[in-house]
Formats: C-alpha cells, sequence, structure tokens
C-alpha cells in the first residue's frame, strides 16, 4: 500500500503512482496489472458495513456517469497529453498516446468490454473484477492482494 498517500485529517485516499495509469501497468513484461483498479479485502473491509454494494458502489455510478456526461471535455484535455513534447511516448511515438486516448474514450461510451454497457453493469462489472480472488492471487505479492 505504499502507492497510497492518507490525509490524515479527512481520510481520503488518493492513488500517487502516476507511472501506472492508462493501463499501461497491465502490459508490463515483469508483474502486469490483472485488476481494472485495485480493491483488496482489506480496502472493502474498510469501506463500511456494505462493503462494495453502499455508499462506494453509488458514488462510483455517479462518478461514471458524470464522467460520460462530460466525455468531449476530458477527451480534450487527454488530446494534450498525445503531443505534450515532455512526455515520451516510447521513444516519441505518438501513436502509443493516440491508442491510450482512444482506449479511455471507448470506457467513456460503456465500450470497456466486448460488448457496451450502461453506467450501472460497467460500474458493476468492474468492481466484480477487481475483487476476484483467482485475478488478485495472480498479482504481485509486494503490494499485498491478499489484504
Amino acid at each position: 500500500m505504499s502507492n497510497i498517500m492518507i490525509n490524515e485529517t479527512t481520510a481520503k485516499l488518493v492513488h500517487i503512482d502516476f507511472g501506472d495509469c492508462f493501463e499501461v501497468a497491465q502490459h508490463r513484461k515483469l508483474f502486469p496489472e490483472k485488476v481494472p483498479f485495485r480493491l483488496t479485502r482489506m480496502m472493502v473491509n474498510a469501506l463500511e458495513p456494505a462493503g462494495v454494494n453502499g455508499t462506494f458502489h453509488e458514488l462510483c455510478v455517479e462518478l461514471l456517469a458524470t464522467m460520460r456526461n462530460r466525455k468531449q471535455q476530458i477527451s480534450g484535455l487527454l488530446e494534450a497529453f498525445v503531443y505534450d513534447p515532455l512526455l515520451q511516448w516510447d521513444n516519441g511515438e505518438e501513436g502509443i498516446a493516440s491508442g491510450i486516448v482512444k482506449r479511455i474514450e471507448d470506457k467513456l461510451n460503456g465500450k470497456d468490454y466486448d460488448c457496451e454497457m450502461n453506467v450501472e453493469e460497467h460500474i458493476d462489472r468492474l468492481i466484480k473484477e477487481a475483487t476476484d480472488h483467482k485475478t488478485l492471487c495472480q498479482m504481485y505479492r509486494g503490494w499485498f492482494p491478499s489484504w
């Protein structure tokens, strides 16, 4: 859990390892990520008595719905990454960055998987994958997926 910063005043969690954003970690040669986001048993137990089925689920649905409603603005911001001269995309190739932006746009359009999903279905699928014990047991043990 060394890549998560906790605000001691508000108890809000912020993921601080931006090196693995935009699904880069799923394509690493060593220890690729197997989950869409990290949601271990310890994190689920800390949420509330309802776990992922309570406030967490409701907020995820609300957040994704808001992101889908603002997908043009988000896509516009992401385009800046494609042409940012300070970022190095595989020796300067913009094709990788464009592919990442396209992938995010697909997610915002509900096409994250083989079928088109509404917001609720999308969140349910993401949470199911993030908490799947068969997938978590394949993860790099250094970030303690079994917690």
